[in-house]
Parts: C-alpha cells; structure tokens; sequence
C-alpha cells in the first residue's frame, strides 16, 4: 500500500485525500460517496449509496486525478446542433436527446480518446459543424476563390457525413477492435487460414463487415433516410449508359439503358471517395448565380457500356439529406430517453469534452 495525497477534481470541486496510489489507474473505478454535510468519500470499494466514477487522467507531477461518471455534453453543442437542423427539432428537444447519449456511454470508456468522436453527440456536433462549414464555403466571395475545389469540396465533406451518421453504435477503429475479447471483437473461429497474411485480410473482411466506412455509407443511405428523402436522392444522380461499339442512333434516348439505384448508390460512394484517395475534381466554370442544375462528373467506358454521370441540383439534395439524417438520429435518441428523465435547462459552459 503507498498513500499519498491525491488532488481528485470532482464536479468543478478539488479534493485533497490520502489515497492508495496503487489502486488507481486511467480507466479505472473510483467510488464516490457524497455527503450533505462534509466532503465526499473516496474509495476503491463501492459502499451503499457511492456512484462509480472513472479516472479520466493521472497527473503523477502533483496526483491530480480528475473524475468524470458521464460524458460531457454542453451547451454550445446543443446550440451548434440546433442552428443545423433549423426548426425541425426544438432545442429543448436537442438538448434532451444529447444528454441522455451521453449518460449512455460505458463508464469505462470515458477516458479514451476516441469514445467523445464515436458517441451520438460527438457524430452529430461534428456533422452539425461540417453543415456550418458548407453554408461558409458557399458564400459568393469564397466560392469565387476556391472556384475549381469549390464543388469537390463541397461534395466531399456531405457525402462523408453519410458515413458518420450510418456509422454502427460502438464504431471502433482497426486496431482497437482486434484488442476486443468480446461478441463485438474478431472471431477467430471463423479464420478459414493458417497463412498470416490471409488471417490478417480474414480479420480485416470481419472489420469491414461490421465498421468499414462502405457499410455505413450505404446504411445511411438504405435505413437513416427515409424513402421520400432516399428517391430524391437517387434521382439526383444522373448515369447515361450507351451500348457500344457506336452505332447510328446509339447514343439516341431510345437506346439508353436503365440505371438502377444500386448503381446511382456505387457511384455516390465512389465520388466520396474520389476527392481523397485520387484527388478528383469536377471541372466547370466557377460557382455563380447562372450556375447550371446539372454537374458532369465525367465519362467512362466500362463492361462493354458507355457511360456519362452527372448530378442534379447539388449541393442543396446532399444539404437536405445530412439534415433529415441529423434530425432522425436526435429523434432515436429521444425515443430512447426514458420519461423520468431530469434534464438540466442549462448544460455545461464552453464545448463538451473532445
């Protein structure tokens, strides 16, 4: 056993105890007993009465060791949040629902650093802020100086809020994933090889099959947006496929085949992904008030077909639909929230914990 005096920040109040040193760890559980008439008490051992709190950081310099049991949510979040959704849900509303996301997070990952980044708040104050992002990047002044980046930007930072908002509950990266032991981390009984690279591409399809940003790309897109918002969508994309070789009157409307949702869906997701991994733009004249409805996104020949894409009425259909999926994720959260729950009318100053 090795006491020392340890400084616990315990609600905007610093404690100064003798405490087990050995018994404490980033993660780890400290038991919190409040008193009405003296300070509270301390402990490794829960009592009647104490709540669990956990150790967000140890500062090993003067033991300063602050405790949080809740993730923090404040109010600049719900107002962030709030001024992206306009009137679809009131703040109130917002407010609620982002204060009982944040109660449902384990207690025991409240000291990672990804756990604010994957939590319902943290995905929704981030969509809500890339929302403010693009209402900034389409002002006149700035679109005329980023010009030829203007659309691809634009795009980009809508369509990977698709992937934000589908994203499974508990999202994890790689590498922590593979540290699970539990239902949620790899099964090794279903490694069909002995061969370590194809172990590893094994483990790696499971991921995918569960985080990848694909699936949560296409489950916003198949059960976030409802059916209404999901055709407008569909009918925002544009594909004109041809047969070939040319023929007299092959590219006529008549000769056109259809294209089905499944391709408009591989063709949203693959233009996110263009902007990043190739660094693909949309060629054009720059973005003004005679700016056309209709984009090109280029041509191709692929399988025996040509094929020319392009969208309609963007960015505004890609705004509508971010918008209606923040405010369906806000509204799961409230069907959630239990009747009883006590909801401050004011949260905590100053952003939340990042």
């Amino acid at each position: 056993m090795v006491k020392r005096t340890v400084n616990f920040a315990l609600e905007g109040t610093n404690y100064s105890v003798e405490y087990d040193t050995n018994l404490l760890k980033i993660g780890g559980v400290v038991h919190v007993l409040k008193r009405a008439d003296d300070d509270p008490v301390f402990s490794h051992k829960p009592s009647p009465g104490s709540v669990e709190y956990c150790v967000g950081w140890i500062s090993p310099s003067d033991w300063s060791v602050p405790l949080e049991n809740s993730l923090v949510v404040a109010e600049h979040d719900v107002n962030r949040i709030s001024a992206a959704i306009g009137t679809a849900l009131s703040k109130e509303e917002v407010r609620r629902a982002l204060f009982f996301a944040a109660g449902d997070v384990p207690i025991g990952k409240l000291h990672l650093a990804e756990t604010w980044h994957t939590s319902v708040p943290g995905k929704c104050l981030a969509v809500a802020e890339r929302l403010h992002l693009v209402a900034l990047l389409r002002r006149p002044e700035i679109e005329k100086e980023i010009w030829w980046h203007s659309a691809p930007l634009i795009n980009y930072l809508l369509l990977t809020c698709f992937d934000i908002l589908g994203q499974s509950d508990g999202w994890t990266d790689f590498g922590s994933w593979l540290d699970r032991k539990k239902d949620d981390g790899p099964d090794v009984s279903k490694l069909t090889s002995s061969d370590p690279i194809k172990i590893a591409k094994e483990l790696y399809e499971q991921w995918l099959d569960k985080y990848g940003t694909k699936r949560s790309f296409y489950r916003f897109v198949n059960e976030t947006l409802d059916s209404g918002q999901r055709q407008k969508l569909f009918d925002s994309v544009d594909i004109k496929k041809y047969p070939l070789p040319p023929a007299p009157g092959a590219l006529s409307k008549g000769s056109r085949i259809e294209t089905t949702d499944k391709e408009r869906l591989r063709f949203l997701y693959k233009l996110r992904n263009s902007f990043t991994h190739e660094a693909r733009g949309t060629p054009g004249k720059y973005p003004g008030p005679d700016r056309k409805l209709w984009t090109g996104h280029g041509q191709a020949v692929e399988n025996g077909l040509f094929k020319d894409f392009g969208t309609i009425n963007w960015p505004d259909v890609l705004v509508d639909c971010v918008t209606q999926g923040l405010v369906t994720v806000l509204k799961q959260q409230l069907a959630l929230s239990p009747s009883d729950l006590v909801v401050p009318n004011l949260l905590a100053d100053g952003p939340g914990r990042r």
